[in-house]
C-alpha cells in the first residue's frame, strides 16, 4: 500500500492538464543581403492561433537593424520605401495597384483623380508637372484634398504630395 499512493499521486500529476506553452523566437538583428519574408515570422503566429489553445493575435516586438541590401518581401529597406513612378500625358485615375507611395510624373493639361480614402490610410501620392500645362488632382468623389475638391500644379517642376487618413486627403 505505501508504494500504490505514490504510483497513483505520479499518475494524477501526469494526467493531468497542464497548460500549454509556446513561444516564438524571430531575430531582430540581420546581415547584410539577408532577405527577411514577414510571411515567415507571420506563419508563426498562424501556427500559434491553429495549437490546442487557439491562441489568436500576436505582436513582433524588439530592435531591427538594417543595413544595405536587406530585404523584407523584395523591398531592399536600406533605401526607404520605393515609389511607382507613372508618366502620364492623359486623365489618368490612380489606383491603389499602383503602389502604397507613386509618383505621377504629367506632361500637358490634364486630372489625375484619387482613388478612394477609405482603407488606404498611410499612402501616399505625388504629382509633378513635368511640362508646361496645368495638371488638376481631383479627390475621390466628395473627399477632400486639404478642405478642397480639386488641387492644381500649373509650374512647371512644381509637385503636390498628398497622404491619405483614410477619409480624406492632405498635403504634406
Amino acid at each position: 500500500m505505501s508504494i500504490v499512493l505514490p504510483l497513483f499521486i505520479l499518475l494524477l500529476v501526469l494526467l493531468s492538464p497542464t497548460a500549454a506553452r509556446a513561444q516564438v523566437s524571430i531575430p531582430n538583428t540581420f546581415a547584410p543581403g539577408d532577405v527577411i519574408y514577414s510571411a515567415q515570422a507571420n506563419a508563426n503566429f498562424t501556427a500559434l492561433s491553429n495549437d490546442s489553445l487557439n491562441r489568436t493575435g500576436g505582436t513582433l516586438t524588439g530592435n531591427m537593424t538594417v543595413s544595405s541590401g536587406v530585404t523584407i518581401d523584395g523591398v531592399d529597406l536600406s533605401v526607404g520605401i520605393p515609389h511607382t513612378v507613372l508618366a502620364k500625358t492623359a486623365n489618368y485615375t490612380v489606383t491603389t495597384s499602383d503602389g502604397a507611395h507613386c509618383a505621377v510624373l504629367g506632361t500637358g493639361t490634364f486630372t489625375v483623380t484619387l482613388y478612394a480614402a477609405s482603407g488606404n490610410t498611410g499612402r501616399t501620392v505625388t504629382v509633378k508637372n513635368v511640362s508646361t500645362g496645368v495638371l488638376t488632382v481631383d479627390a475621390n468623389a466628395s473627399e477632400t484634398i486639404d478642405g478642397s475638391l480639386t488641387q492644381t500644379v500649373a509650374a512647371r517642376y512644381q509637385s503636390l504630395t498628398l497622404l491619405c487618413d483614410g477619409s480624406n486627403w492632405h498635403l504634406v
